[in-house]
C-alpha cells in the first residue's frame, strides 16, 4: 500500500497535514490533519510498503506495545483508505 500519487504530506515542525494536489483536488477539497503518529505512518507511506514492514518500521521508532501499534496503524489506514487517499 501507498499513498496516492496526487496527495502530499507536509510536516511543518511536526505539525502534519495531507494535501490533495493534481487531479485528485478536483474532488477532495481542505486538508487532513494528523496527529505525530499518523504523520509518522504516512511518511512510510509514501513507498511502497506491506503493513507487516509498516508496523517494523514503526516499532522501531516508537517504543510501545505492538499489539496496541498494531491497532492504532490498522485504525488509521482504514480511515486513510475510507477518504481514498492510500491504494
Amino acid at each position: 500500500m501507498r499513498l496516492k500519487k496526487d496527495f502530499i504530506l507536509h510536516d511543518s515542525d511536526g505539525d502534519y497535514v495531507i494535501v490533495a494536489v493534481g487531479e485528485a483536488a478536483k474532488n477532495f477539497h481542505g486538508l487532513v490533519h494528523l496527529n505525530n503518529v499518523a504523520g509518522k505512518i504516512v511518511e512510510f507511506l509514501k513507498e511502497d510498503i506491506s503493513e507487516e514492514e509498516l508496523i517494523n518500521k514503526m516499532l522501531e521508532v516508537y517504543n510501545v506495545d505492538p499489539d496496541t501499534l498494531k491497532k492504532d496503524v490498522n485504525n488509521i489506514i482504514s480511515q486513510l483508505k475510507n477518504a481514498n487517499i492510500v491504494e
